[in-house]
């Protein structure tokens, strides 16, 4: 997966792009359609950015079924992710 300049700043911009791609791929209406999709409420979702990561509850709901490529444990632990120079990402070993 390839995070642009602006998500690889930190943990936080990591799982804000993360969310982003999630909702873009859940629906039209975004943040509501990955929700609703996810079986949690939005609620949860902004809760969950706030923190700065999502329970393995939350973080299986909302990656579950979803082809965008985003793996239950980056919505858990962030900073785990290493993104190489070109922006691509793997996990930390």
């Amino acid at each position: 997966m390839h995070f642009p300049k602006w998500a690889r700043e930190s943990a936080h911009t990591r799982l804000r792009y993360l969310c982003l791609t999630l909702a873009t791929d859940a629906g039209p209406k975004g943040l509501s359609s990955l929700a609703r999709k996810a079986g949690v409420t939005e609620a949860t979702i902004q809760n969950g950015l706030n923190r700065g990561k999502f329970p393995l509850k939350t973080a299986l709901a909302l990656s579950h079924g979803n082809d965008s490529g985003v793996p239950f444990h980056w919505l858990m632990a962030p900073e785990r992710i290493e993104i190489n120079d070109e922006g691509f990402a793997y996990d930390q070993d």
